[in-house]
């Protein structure tokens, strides 16, 4: 599955996103990767 996604998001749901991220030693990136991974497998269920 390589495909490229393209999103906005606002300065409070960016720092959430961060966050997380971080609290989870994942880079911003990486830790959308992994909700966009884990929101696919959601709905092939």
């Amino acid at each position: 599955m390589n495909k490229k996604i393209a999103f906005k998001i606002d300065e409070e749901h960016f720092e959430g996103i961060k966050e997380k991220g971080n609290e989870l030693g994942m880079t911003m990136g990486g830790y959308v990767r992994y909700l966009v991974l884990k929101s696919f497998e959601m709905q092939q269920n």
